[in-house]
């Protein structure tokens, strides 16, 4: 199934709940709906974190014990041992300063020491003054979803995203869309990318791979990390809360987004077995 970008997730909302015109829910309030469900969702998927949205990140640290690593959207959830450290697996990462992660890290030379995560932050102590690389483990979590024009500053190997989207927030805070999929839409021309990292000051997305067609002036919407075939998990969610709101009938819809639920419960479930000796071994 196609990915979904957020308009075209509120035009098949208005479109089962009869609201084309718009006159009962705004795009603004749709989106609003559209972002409870992604949060309803990447929580679901929270508990199964070991067989979705995985991905590690070489971290450059600066040398100072408290380092922010991509604070806004990912959870730290392990480190990698390097080939100094003769114990050579990855472990999860203890979330308090009073649980603390023995290492010896790239960022430490060969002296031991300890890490921890504080709200997001990956702490490495002792520290060094020298800057060192550290290869971190995170869960993605999707961003709050909006939709807008690119700027004609736009090009094939980046995306300059609209300071005032058509419907959704922005966030202007560095990093804050790192490793998520994005959408350009160009008439009949649709393409995907990934946001490598994202400058907040200038609202400028940097790509993974260089777009077939110049963005410049195109639409485009940020999409949720979750597989493009449960996509119609965030329209049937919002249809739900729509037809709540006008007191309408949500059996259909609650009968849609369960059959969803389940398919996506199976694709886990095969997951974990395919997968839970790799991470048994590896902590997670």
């Amino acid at each position: 199934m196609p990915a979904l970008s957020v308009p075209d997730m509120i035009a098949a909302i208005r479109d089962i709940v009869d609201d084309e015109s718009g006159n009962t829910h705004s795009d603004a309030e749709m989106v609003t709906y559209i972002n409870s469900a992604v949060s309803y969702y990447d929580a679901f998927l929270a508990e199964f974190a070991e067989t979705a949205l995985m991905q590690f990140r070489d971290i450059t640290h600066d040398g100072s014990e408290l380092q922010d690593v991509m604070p806004y959207l990912p959870r730290i959830v392990s480190i990698e041992r390097t080939s100094d450290d003769p114990r050579t697996e990855t472990i999860p990462l203890p979330r308090g300063f009073a649980d603390r992660f023995p290492f010896i890290s790239k960022s430490a030379g060969t002296i031991p020491g300890y890490y921890y995560v504080q709200n997001n932050q990956l702490a490495i102590v002792p520290f060094q003054s020298s800057p060192g690389v550290d290869r971190v483990w995170v869960v993605l979590r999707s961003p709050e979803l909006h939709y807008g024009t690119t700027t004609a500053a736009s090009s094939t190997t980046s995306l300059v995203l609209d300071s005032t989207p058509t419907a959704g927030n922005i966030q202007k805070v560095n990093d804050a869309y790192n490793m998520i999929p994005v959408m350009i839409t160009t008439a009949a021309i649709r393409e995907i990318n990934v946001i490598n990292d994202y400058t907040g000051s200038t609202y400028t997305c940097t790509l993974q791979r260089t777009f077939e067609n110049n963005p410049a002036s195109s639409t485009y919407s940020l999409l949720p990390v979750i597989d493009p075939e449960f996509h119609w998990l965030f329209v049937w969610h919002p249809v739900i809360l729509c037809r709540m709101r006008t007191q309408e009938s949500t059996i259909e819809a609650v009968s849609e987004r369960t059959r969803l639920e389940s398919l996506l419960l199976q694709r886990i479930r095969s997951n974990q077995k395919q997968r839970a000796r790799y991470f048994t071994r590896h902590g997670f």
